[in-house]
């Protein structure tokens, strides 16, 4: 699939990613998607981390310790796959690649994302940590890395 087809003037700031199997009928699709946006924490997810940068600070007594300006988080968002592929590793590896992606080369201090209650044991599992609060839009939890 041509990327012109599907991007978008804001996809400058986006970033996506595939996981393709080889189709023996010849199909490009992915058979799993995400997207990285640089999308800063809601208000509340940023008090939370500077309350932890600040217990940090106490704990170890140490003055050296920067509180940041500005926190570099990377959301992610768009995460599917389909369900032929699911239990297979693909969703994982997919998932592990793109938090790589945003460390390595967007420099990401934190990567978060909205999700499903259902989803937070998966995501749990795969070193994300709930913070934040229910909120209205459904049942969904905010996590960061």
């Amino acid at each position: 699939m041509l990327i012109d087809k599907v991007k978008l003037p804001e996809d400058n700031d986006v970033w996506h990613f595939g996981d393709f199997i080889d189709d023996p009928l010849g199909k490009d699709d992915p058979v799993a998607a995400i997207s990285l946006f640089r999308n800063p924490f809601p208000s509340i997810m940023f008090l939370l981390t500077l309350l932890l940068v600040v217990a940090a600070i106490l704990f170890w007594n140490n003055d050296s310790v920067l509180v940041p300006s500005e926190i570099i988080a990377v959301r992610f968002r768009d995460f599917a796959c389909e369900t032929s592929t699911q239990g297979q590793g693909v969703v994982t590896a997919l998932l592990k690649h793109a938090m790589h992606f945003a460390c390595s080369e967007l420099k990401a201090e934190v990567l978060w994302c909205d999700a499903t209650v259902s989803s937070a044991d998966w995501y749990s599992r795969r070193g994300l940590s709930r913070i934040g609060q229910k909120f209205s839009e459904g049942s969904q939890l905010s996590k960061s890395v």
